[in-house]
């Protein structure tokens, strides 16, 4: 475990003496989710490895779910102040669409002499995500934009992902970004890379066009169609205008 210490200590940029139980180790003290996610991709070649990361808050949980035992189990002893009771999760309503956003440091991202063998991309994005981006002119701007996409989803709702790599992320003929049951916007800054993800009513909507690996002939082929509610449209609008809103500030931030 003085393994794992030190390296949670590295990215908490704090002696590992000091990582206790109670220690907050999530994205809320770890500079953005790209090194948040460079932590545990290190975390893991060391032989820590969870099934879900989400559910981990602090250096007890860590302990706790490498134990077997449910990070829920947390005693009031080893609690960081603050922490409280654990809050019941909302229900989420398929029915009903929802809106994410994701502003990354394009700066985060680890450079690599091959993309292909970084454990960090290995272990965040698919072999075609990974062949997408280092066939772009900027690939760590590309790996970027599709991170950023990813945690949009997450932050979307939807369907329960336990890892950034179970979310892949396709682009149609056009360049669009695209991904099952969210329609996607990524734009790049030079310094930034923000995403907005707008999850569907449902994962069979007919407004959804899914771009599929055919087995047999190795094309994409495009399903669906692009008919829309005025619910849908509306919420295209704001999802536009919020992704617009978010590269403004950062933007405005970096000048500043």
């Amino acid at each position: 475990m003085n393994d794992y210490k030190n390296i949670i200590a590295l990215f908490l940029q704090v002696d590992p003496s000091r990582i206790e139980a109670h220690t907050i180790i999530d994205k809320s003290v770890v500079h953005g989710s790209i090194m948040l996610q460079r932590m545990q991709t290190k975390l893991a070649q060391a032989g820590c490895r969870v099934d879900n990361w989400r559910d981990i808050r602090s250096y007890g949980d860590l302990e706790r779910a490498l134990s077997g035992q449910d990070s829920a189990e947390c005693c009031a002893a080893d609690a960081p102040p603050g922490h409280g009771e654990a809050k019941a999760k909302p229900r989420i309503d398929m029915m009903k669409s929802a809106i994410g956003v994701d502003i990354e440091e394009i700066a985060n991202m680890p450079l690599a002499d091959d993309y292909r063998e970084e454990s960090f991309y290995r272990e965040t994005f698919t072999p075609g995500e990974i062949s997408y981006c280092i066939l772009q002119s900027d690939p760590r701007e590309s790996f970027a934009g599709l991170f950023s996409a990813k945690e949009a989803v997450f932050k979307a709702g939807g369907r329960k992902f336990n890892a950034l790599r179970e979310i892949e992320i396709v682009h149609d003929g056009d360049g669009r970004p695209c991904t099952s049951g969210y329609e996607l916007s990524i734009s790049h800054s030079g310094f930034y890379a923000v995403a907005v993800a707008l999850r569907l009513p449902s994962a069979d909507d007919s407004r959804w066009s899914l771009l599929q690996q055919d087995d047999t002939t190795g094309q994409r082929q495009e399903r669906g169609n692009s008919i829309g509610t005025p619910e849908s449209a509306w919420l295209q609008y704001v999802a536009v205008i919020v992704s617009l809103l978010a590269l403004a500030m950062v933007l405005l931030h970096h000048v500043a």
